[in-house]
């Protein structure tokens, strides 16, 4: 019957922590020996050693070349287009929505880039960033669904976020109502310092659009109690809207914002 190399390697890894186990007992018993001085045990546990010692030097480099091409086998399979495909359709298990294509993965409001010469994958989002070197499939697709998940499942701050625009928009139409601002001079407004930008990334202001369209009207209350309605609508120039993608994956783009009293 013939072994298969994932068998052998196995029985391999399995001999040798077996060793290493043998010889962290052995050394146990010398250093009862010494203290007990009991001669014979010592002589014994020393010859013990030098055999398993033995061993090791004999089959070490035999060992060390097949984990060797152990590792360039590892190598190969992420720069395998079925990476990519059995990467991607994890992702889609976890319900994760993206765009792009390997390395690199749009996951509003994340970023995701696999780098093939370091072997690890970085989540961003703006300044901040989180790093895995597990690059299973499976693995790295619920990593990253664990991350999209707590952020789509953390408490939207509505009023607060509203209250931006309001002021914003205030701003950017001289306190007239009905007037479309661009939305993207929206987001210029409420960053203006660059670690505001930083702080809180386009790709974070688009997201929590999309929360905010989640409902079918969006309210907001100013502080004399006058109610205003908040509309969000696309530009006619393309380049000026945002691409806003909802829960189900559909997207719409948003590239004015209209704020009305009710």
């Amino acid at each position: 019957m013939t072994t298969s190399p994932e068998n052998h390697a196995s029985e391999q890894f399995l001999n040798y922590r077996k060793l290493i186990a043998r010889m962290s007992a052995t050394l146990k018993k010398l250093e009862i020996a010494e203290k007990t001085l009991s001669i014979r045990g010592f002589r014994t546990g020393v010859e013990t050693l030098g055999q398993d010692f033995t061993h090791i030097e004999n089959t070490s480099k035999e060992f060390l070349r097949e984990q060797q091409t152990c590792l360039e086998d590892l190598c190969k399979k992420l720069n395998h287009p079925d990476y990519s495909t059995k990467f991607e359709s994890a992702l889609r298990e976890q319900k994760v929505h993206f765009s792009g294509a390997f390395p690199d993965y749009d996951i509003p409001p994340f970023k995701l880039s696999i780098s093939i010469d370091n072997y690890t994958a970085r989540l961003s989002m703006g300044r901040k960033s989180q790093q895995i070197d597990n690059l299973s499939p499976v693995s790295l697709a619920q990593w990253v669904g664990s991350a999209y998940d707590k952020l789509v499942n953390s408490k939207f701050k509505h009023e607060r976020f509203c209250g931006e625009l309001f002021e914003a928009y205030r701003y950017l139409s001289k306190s007239e109502w009905y007037v479309p601002v661009p939305i993207k001079e929206v987001y210029r407004i409420l960053t203006i310092k660059a670690e505001a930008k930083q702080e809180y990334p386009e790709s974070r202001f688009v997201f929590d659009l999309s929360r905010l369209l989640r409902e079918f009207e969006i309210k907001h209350s100013d502080h004399d109690g006058t109610q205003y309605i908040i509309d969000l609508s696309p530009h006619k120039q393309s380049s000026k809207n945002y691409t806003v993608v909802n829960e189900a994956g559909k997207e719409r783009a948003i590239g004015n914002l209209t704020i009305r009293k009710v």
